[in-house]
């Protein structure tokens, strides 16, 4: 209505007004919108919802209070329930060990703490990505990691074939091939010029050794008390011998400095390259 002249003795009325809260009147009884809604009508609207926001705004309903559901219309919220899928699939012999890949450090502790109020048997192995000319992991991942006794076994060790040495110094021969045309961003961003110049370097030191740079790159990886295996991908028999053949080989401290040198610790050796399965979250753009 937009006139309460016309508002009759009986029946239900809707209308706009600029009211915080309803009252009562003799034969009159209004209801506001913030009696209906309460605090989820006056909390400040978000640009953009986030999947993660989810626990924390159902943590504000009650059992019992009503709701509108995107799909199903309106209904009653009843209360959420914890389902402990993995625990049950472990207790249940289904699976013996279960582990996880690309989180970021900070969610490590809270899945530990999550799991010991569960019930459930904490993971075992996390799988970043690692390398000698990407050491980002090395900042809070891994000290996480170790900390609460979850193994290290990173892939991309080679850091998708650069390591090995194999390229050159040609980085259009890199990006050319067979996996280059098919990951081109990914390439782009690993075979520069600079990760060239590394690998030779890598290469030549490795040579002079009696190994080839793959042979030492694997060592390097591996020679982390947090890292007890790695995530190997070779894509023939020959290569899978050739990943077997670098535990032959010891890793002496003077290789520690050479690497150092290479790339500094916490960081990637180009600035500015993330992996594009860990991308940066850490702006929330309010535009």
């Amino acid at each position: 209505i937009t006139d309460a002249t016309r508002v009759g003795k009986r029946g239900l009325h809707l209308a706009v007004w600029a009211l915080e809260h309803g009252f009562e009147a003799p034969g009159l009884t209004v209801i506001s919108e913030q009696d209906v809604l309460g605090d989820r009508l006056i909390s400040a609207p978000k640009r953009k919802r986030r999947a993660e926001n989810f626990l924390t705004e159902a943590n504000s309903l009650s059992p019992g209070d009503l709701i509108v559901h995107v799909d199903h219309g309106i209904g009653r919220y009843m209360g959420l329930e914890t389902i402990t899928a993995m625990g049950d699939l472990i207790r249940a012999g289904k699976v013996r060990y279960w582990g996880f890949s690309n989180f970021r450090a900070w969610k490590i502790p809270a899945m530990i703490n999550l799991c010991d109020e569960l019930n459930v048997p904490r993971p075992v192995i996390a799988q970043p990505f690692y390398n000698a000319l990407y050491r980002v992991a090395e900042f809070e991942y891994i000290p996480a990691c170790h900390e609460y006794g979850v193994g290290v076994v990173p892939y991309s060790t080679l850091a998708r074939g650069v390591l090995t040495g194999k390229f050159g110094t040609n980085v259009q021969q890199a990006k050319n091939t067979k996996r280059g045309a098919v990951e081109q961003d990914t390439y782009a961003a690993v075979c520069t010029s600079d990760a060239l110049r590394i690998a030779q370097k890598v290469k030549k030191r490795a040579e002079a050794q009696g190994m080839t740079a793959g042979h030492l790159a694997l060592n390097w990886v591996l020679n982390n008390d947090a890292v007890p295996s790695l995530v190997a991908g070779p894509r023939t028999l020959s290569h899978w011998k050739d990943y077997l053949a670098a535990l032959k080989h010891n890793y002496p401290a003077e290789d520690k400095v050479f690497f150092d040198a290479l790339a500094p610790s916490c960081y990637p050796f180009n600035i500015g390259y993330h992996d594009q399965k860990d991308p940066p979250l850490g702006r929330f753009s309010q535009v």
